[in-house]
């Protein structure tokens, strides 16, 4: 099975191997998807991280704290719409 979840200390440098991969860059606290598999600009920033201790990353799936719940929920790609949107839903381990 390939790689879904990438940590590291950059931003992405290569293509993405499949659609549908994480990405996150611990230094600058911002998470991508990959959204095709051609360059390194199909990788796309989703969103920065606003606290680190609200997000993980636990058995290969990137996690948010839900303060109502006080659990963590996993962040799953679920599908894409059009070329470069994601739809992300929420999960449980």
């Amino acid at each position: 099975m390939p790689q879904h979840v990438f940590e590291s200390t950059h931003a992405p440098t290569g293509a993405p191997t499949h659609i549908g991969q994480h990405w996150v860059d611990t230094v600058l606290e911002e998470i991508y998807f990959s959204v095709g598999t051609a360059d390194v600009g199909d990788w796309v920033k989703v969103f920065p991280i606003p606290t680190p201790s609200y997000f993980r990353i636990h058995n290969g799936y990137i996690q948010i704290y839900n303060h109502m719940t006080t659990r963590y929920h996993s962040l799953m790609v679920t599908g894409l719409i059009g070329e470069e949107q994601l739809v992300i839903g929420e999960g449980e381990l």
